[in-house]
């Protein structure tokens, strides 16, 4: 019994063969979007290298996405001008229809929670290379436009701003430091 139907062994060795091709097809496209934010022509800088100056902070952030099951598990940690880690946070998205409405979601919650904390100066480090590049050069990413645009508009409330790449391995080591990323393996493969 599959799903409370009955299946032929061939109707079941098909599905099996479907769902796998699935998957490694979700792969190969992921792996190409990592590649091509990879190839942003932005510099990506490791995480606590960059300067913060002085009343500023750093908020680093990512997400795990699982196409499957529509999920989304985010975080993000914020820094003094030190490295001293003064908030960090995690939230979990459902019904999450793609990618790009992932990173827009994650995005406006990481603004959403700056200002809650009142974080008047704040160098945004995301991997997310393409908004960051379709935010501060519109002209090279025209499909990513209601995304920068919203992003933009938020952006407005803070009294300045910074957008970084950073670094894939690095952020996501900083937040694993920190109980707030539950990271795809631990989360979406039940380890």
């Amino acid at each position: 019994m599959f799903e409370e139907k009955f299946f032929e062994a061939d109707e079941i060795v098909r599905k099996a063969k479907e769902e796998a091709d699935s998957w490694f097809l979700a792969q190969q496209v992921q792996i190409g979007m990592k590649l091509t934010e990879a190839n942003v022509s932005c510099a990506e800088v490791p995480s606590f290298e960059q300067n913060v100056s002085v009343g500023w902070v750093q908020c680093e952030f990512d997400m795990d996405w699982s196409s499957r099951g529509k999920n989304m598990e985010a975080s993000w940690i914020v820094k003094d001008e030190k490295g001293k880690v003064l908030e960090h946070s995690k939230r979990a998205f459902s019904e999450v229809k793609s990618v790009g409405e992932e990173k827009l979601q994650l995005w406006l919650w990481v603004m959403e929670n700056m200002k809650s904390l009142r974080k008047k100066k704040v160098k945004f480090v995301s991997t997310f290379g393409n908004l960051i590049e379709a935010i501060e050069k519109s002209i090279l990413w025209p499909a990513l436009q209601y995304e920068a645009g919203e992003i933009k508009r938020e952006l407005q409330a803070f009294e300045a701003w910074e957008l970084r790449i950073g670094s894939w391995t690095t952020i996501r080591e900083e937040l694993r430091t920190y109980p707030v990323l539950c990271c795809r393996q631990c989360r979406f493969q039940g380890i």
